[in-house]
C-alpha cells in the first residue's frame, strides 16, 4: 500500500514536472517571437497612374502625367480611383507633383485638392471626409514657392494648418510621400534607413525626403465611415475665382500596409525553440509512460 502510495506520488511529481517544464518553455517561446520587430511593411502596390477609374472636366493625361485644372468652370475638373474595397491599417502615397503656371493673376490662390473616402462612396472638392490636402501656390502672378494646407472635420467644423515648402519653381518636379495610419495602435514606417513611430489615426507628408506635416484624421461625417477605412483616392481642381495653375501629377502609387499591431512572421529562430519544446516535451512524455 505504501509502495503503491509512493508510486501515484511519483507520478503526480513527474506530471507536475512536465507541465511546469512545457510551461516555461512555451512562455520562453512566446516571449521572443513577441519581442520581435514590427516594422511595418508597405507592399501590394493599389493603384499607379494608368489606374485612374473616372477622369472629367480639365483633366488630361499629357506626357506621360495628369495635368488637374484649376478653373472657373462650373464643372470641378477631378480624377479618382476606386481601390475595389476598403483598407484598414497602414497606406503609403507616392506622387512627384509640379505647378504649371495657366495665367495667374495678381488675385490668384489657386489650389488642387486631394481628398480620400470609403470605397463605393465618391469624396468631393468640399468633402469633410477625414483626410484632405490643398496644394496651393501664394497669391501673385509667379510660382516660387508650393503650400500644403492638411485639413480634417473633427466633428464640429473643419480644422486646418498650412506648411509651405519652398525653392519650388514652375516646371520643376518635387517628390512627396504620405503616410496614414488609419487604425487605434501606433505605426512603423522607414524613409530612407530610418524607422519613424506614426501615432494612431494621424498621417504625416513628406516632400524631398523632408517631413512637413503631421496632422490627425478626421472624426466620421455623413459622406465618411472611419471604421471601414479608405478606400479611394481624388484629385479635384477648385472652381472659384482663384484659376490660374494646373497641378502635373505623375508616378502616383498606393501600397498598402501591415499594421504594426499585429504579430509579425515568426523568426526562424522561434521554429527551432518551438521544435525543441515539442521534443522535449515528446521525451519526457516517454519517460512518464
Amino acid at each position: 500500500m505504501k509502495d503503491s502510495f509512493a508510486s501515484s506520488n511519483s507520478l503526480k511529481s513527474k506530471k507536475m514536472h512536465i507541465k511546469k517544464t512545457l510551461s516555461l518553455l512555451g512562455a520562453a517561446g512566446f516571449a521572443l517571437s513577441a519581442n520581435a520587430a514590427t516594422v511595418n511593411v508597405f507592399n501590394g502596390v493599389v493603384t499607379d497612374l494608368s489606374g485612374f477609374d473616372s477622369v472629367s472636366g480639365e483633366v488630361a493625361v499629357s506626357g506621360g502625367f495628369l495635368s488637374i485644372q484649376d478653373t472657373v468652370t462650373d464643372g470641378k475638373p477631378e480624377a479618382l480611383v476606386d481601390f475595389g474595397g476598403n483598407v484598414l491599417g497602414g497606406i503609403k502615397i507616392e506622387l512627384d507633383y509640379n505647378f504649371q503656371n495657366n495665367g495667374l493673376t495678381a488675385v490668384s490662390d489657386p489650389e488642387i485638392r486631394m481628398r480620400m473616402g470609403n470605397s463605393g462612396t465618391s469624396p468631393t472638392s468640399d468633402s469633410k471626409n477625414g483626410f484632405g490636402l490643398y496644394l496651393r501656390n501664394p497669391t501673385g502672378t509667379t510660382l516660387d514657392d508650393s503650400q500644403f494646407r492638411p485639413a480634417k472635420w473633427d466633428g464640429v467644423s473643419k480644422m486646418s494648418s498650412q506648411s509651405t515648402i519652398t525653392n519650388i519653381a514652375d516646371g520643376v518636379w518635387s517628390s512627396a510621400e504620405f503616410y496614414l495610419n488609419n487604425s487605434f495602435s501606433a505605426m512603423e514606417y522607414t524613409v530612407g534607413s530610418t524607422v519613424y513611430t506614426l501615432a494612431a489615426n494621424t498621417y504625416t507628408l513628406w516632400v524631398d525626403g523632408a517631413e512637413v506635416v503631421t496632422f490627425g484624421l478626421g472624426e466620421d461625417t455623413a459622406d465618411f465611415d472611419r471604421d471601414l477605412g479608405f478606400g479611394n483616392l481624388l484629385f479635384v481642381g477648385s472652381s472659384n475665382s482663384d484659376a490660374g495653375v494646373a497641378v502635373l501629377l505623375d508616378n502616383i502609387t498606393v501600397y498598402t500596409g501591415v499594421d504594426s499591431g499585429i504579430t509579425p512572421v515568426p523568426e526562424p529562430s522561434t521554429y527551432a525553440l518551438l521544435l525543441g519544446v515539442m521534443a522535449i516535451g515528446f521525451v519526457l512524455y516517454r519517460r512518464r509512460k
